[in-house]
């Protein structure tokens, strides 16, 4: 592919191809601006700390989504669980990880965890699949935020 517009790029990787040259001219816009930011050395481990365990032998952790984007899924956000991604370097059997960021804040943190317990039991015992049990897990979310956050 040439160098091209960011939609044919878009179509080029929908449709199984290359868009190299599209994204390298992005990196290389870029790498000017990125130089001068600071530098961070941050180890492997991203599990910081074990908050409880669940009935059912279910523990949640604290983790470094800083890390997990790196090393693991860059589209990891506040949470995730052990059957949503099943794959994921360092995912346990009936492991639910939280972003570290959300340690300060229990009511929001326990939101994102009922999303996950909720997600991952759908999953495991109803057999839905991940978009399904999402999708009702943000519905349930979306009911004790409002119920915790009045």
């Amino acid at each position: 592919m040439s160098k091209g517009s960011p939609n044919e790029a878009v179509n080029d990787l929908e449709n199984g191809k290359s868009s190299d040259a599209f994204i390298q001219t992005i990196i290389d816009s870029l790498d000017k601006e990125i130089a001068n930011l600071p530098k961070e050395n941050k180890p492997k481990d991203f599990k910081i700390k074990l908050l409880e365990t669940l009935p059912d032998n279910i523990q949640v952790w604290s983790v470094d989504g800083s890390i997990i984007r790196r090393d693991i899924d860059d589209d990891f956000v506040l949470g995730t669980n052990w059957k949503a991604n099943p794959n994921y370097s360092g995912m346990k059997d009936r492991e639910i990880w939280i972003e570290k960021i959300l340690d300060s804040d229990p009511v929001e943190r326990g939101c994102i965890e009922i999303h996950e317990l909720v997600e991952a039991n759908l999953m495991e015992h109803y057999k839905l699949p991940y978009h399904k049990a999402h999708l009702l897990a943000s519905k349930v979310e979306e009911y004790y935020r409002k119920q915790l956050m009045k």
